[in-house]
């Protein structure tokens, strides 16, 4: 069944979450198709083309399976129904009353099937920022009338700003420079929604107020039991280990050339086992003057091993870099 709502502009963009703690990461189903990108954000325009109870017809699956393969067609099919996804959006009635809150969703582009049905994938890892009642507790899919899918939507534009009134700076030198100013305070500034918490371990994940120009996904990472708050923001990466060093190496050049108003950085010997790399870069002052708060304060970028599942659905591995803020 389609359905109707009020037309205005929905902004579809990252907010983020990952760990340095947790080097192993399933990047679920962003990279599945020969055909299509899966990183692609995108802006919908109008949810009232959005399909709550698509019926699919054989030609239709068929067509799905032929392109996105059996075992990821069958989640499209099963998960792209209202009755799988979260409460507040799970009819039209709960759709209309948390209309606003739709805007903060993650959502990526999949495929197109019968020429005018966009398949959109809602992956739950990037959602966690979202209210209990519209958070997913998995990975969930949004079938919309292609027409109301802006395919060059710049997510960008959303990350100035969070509904709380904090305005994150514009680039990525001044963005970084925003968070270590933040590091003696614990980043009490910066930290936003409770995303995650694990009680037997005394940690907690949060969400972020900053993300870093070009990352994915950021979080901090809050450890009751040694007092320490990170963050963690990660970045694209490829199946191609030798793909992910080359942004590896990009965002340490990034670093490298950042002037921090708060300390200057002084770059250690890059650490290599086998194929994961850790570059650090620790807080210093020439002078000798370095403020006490950033004393022990790193700034690293890991290459990080996670997993995704290819188009025939067996999971291989996916080199991706995280920059981490946090003390040593």
């Amino acid at each position: 069944m389609q359905e109707f709502l009020p037309s205005d502009p929905i902004r579809v963009f990252v907010t983020s979450p990952s760990s340095l703690m947790r080097p192993i990461l399933f990047v679920l189903v962003l990279l599945l198709s020969s055909s299509t990108s899966f990183s692609q954000l995108v802006k919908v325009l109008d949810f009232g083309e959005i399909y709550s109870t698509y019926d699919w017809s054989a030609e239709s699956k068929a067509e799905l399976r032929a392109d996105l393969g059996d075992v990821l067609a069958e989640k499209v099919i099963t998960l792209s129904n209202e009755s799988a996804w979260p409460k507040g959006i799970a009819d039209l009635a709960a759709r209309a009353q948390n209309r606003a809150r739709m805007d903060d969703y993650i959502i990526f582009y999949l495929t197109t099937v019968k020429e005018h049905i966009a398949i959109l994938f809602v992956p739950a890892i990037e959602n966690r920022g979202m209210p209990e009642h519209m958070r997913p507790k998995g990975d969930i899919y949004f079938l919309i009338g292609l027409r109301a899918v802006d395919m060059e939507a710049d997510a960008a534009e959303s990350d100035a700003g969070d509904a709380s009134g904090f305005q994150s700076a514009e680039g990525f030198a001044a963005q970084l420079d925003q968070i270590v100013q933040d590091y003696p305070n614990d980043f009490i500034n910066l930290i936003g929604e409770l995303l995650e918490e694990d009680g037997e371990n005394l940690s907690y994940t949060y969400a972020s107020y900053v993300n870093l120009e070009g990352s994915t996904m950021a979080t901090f990472y809050e450890d009751l039991y040694y007092e320490n708050t990170s963050y963690h923001a990660d970045f694209p990466g490829s199946e191609d280990h030798s793909e992910g060093l080359k942004t590896y190496y990009e965002l340490i050049r990034r670093i490298e050339t950042t002037n921090l108003s708060s300390c200057s950085l002084l770059k250690a010997e890059e650490y290599v086992d086998g194929r994961v790399h850790h570059q650090s870069f620790s807080a210093y002052d020439p002078g000798g003057n370095l403020g006490i708060g950033f004393q022990g304060m790193v700034v690293g970028v890991y290459l990080a091993q996670g997993e995704v599942f290819d188009e025939e659905g067996q999971l291989v591995s996916y080199w991706y870099p995280v920059l981490s803020v946090y003390k040593e």
